[in-house]
């Protein structure tokens, strides 16, 4: 995943594991109502990703 070149960059439920993600669901949508994590975005009927933040 390469970000250097500004592009906005989404991450799967697979790539978050991959980054040493490995919370549940239910902690990733607490995370996400208190900030601590970025929002999801629905692509189609349950598949979602998340906006990977560029440093």
């Amino acid at each position: 995943m390469d970000i250097s070149n500004g592009q906005k960059v989404l991450a799967t439920r697979a790539d978050l594991r991959r980054l040493g993600i490995t919370v549940s669901n239910s902690t990733l949508l607490r995370w996400e109502a208190r900030g601590r994590f970025p929002r999801r975005a629905r692509l189609a009927g349950t598949s979602v990703t998340w906006f990977l933040p560029r440093d």
